[in-house]
């Protein structure tokens, strides 16, 4: 993962379990996972664990690519204000014309999804909000990870981020 820049918090004794926790589209791993409290719940659970910032998020470096153009119906809706019709494609160029965002929408060409087999000793779950618009299409990803299981929790996309569901979830994936 080079390129990246993380945290990392360990639990007294050191050496638990490794969680790593993965920030989404637009913030970093600060906001997402340890203003949230749920980085410090897992170390007190005697996780080890790892908040990454991606390329273009935080405190990583900016992609390669950044001086590049933006895909046509996004550079349109920045440069001329044009609508996009897509309601996907129209949120991020929202987020591409605020402050500082553009860079993160460079940087999902350099982070595609490819689907890899699974070594871990846990099947990989994904957790969303019920009610994210923002994670439509996830279970298309659950069904390309072998093993991999999906699990939906109560609030918005950034509501289930600070909500207990999380939280719950995750202590119960994690306790088997």
């Amino acid at each position: 993962m080079a390129g990246l820049f993380s945290r990392r918090l360990d639990p007294r004794p050191p050496g638990g379990p490794v969680v790593v926790l993965f920030h989404g589209f637009g913030s970093d791993g600060q906001r997402d996972w340890i203003d949230t409290g749920t980085a410090a719940m897992l170390a007190a659970f005697g996780h080890t664990v790892i908040v990454p910032d991606l390329p273009g998020h935080g405190s990583s470096p900016d992609p390669a690519r950044a001086a590049e153009a933006h895909a046509p119906a996004i550079a349109r809706a920045v440069t001329h204000g044009e609508q996009p019709s897509d309601p996907f494609t129209a949120m991020i160029a929202g987020l591409a014309r605020t402050p500082g965002r553009a860079l993160c929408v460079e940087g999902l060409r350099e982070t595609p999804f490819t689907a890899r087999s699974w070594s871990g000793k846990l099947p990989p779950v994904f957790v969303v909000g019920q009610d994210d618009g923002m994670t439509a299409g996830i279970e298309r990803i659950v069904e390309l990870t072998p093993g991999a299981e999906l699990v939906r929790v109560p609030g918005g996309h950034v509501e289930a981020l600070a909500g207990a569901g999380l939280r719950e979830a995750v202590v119960k994936v994690l306790q088997g």
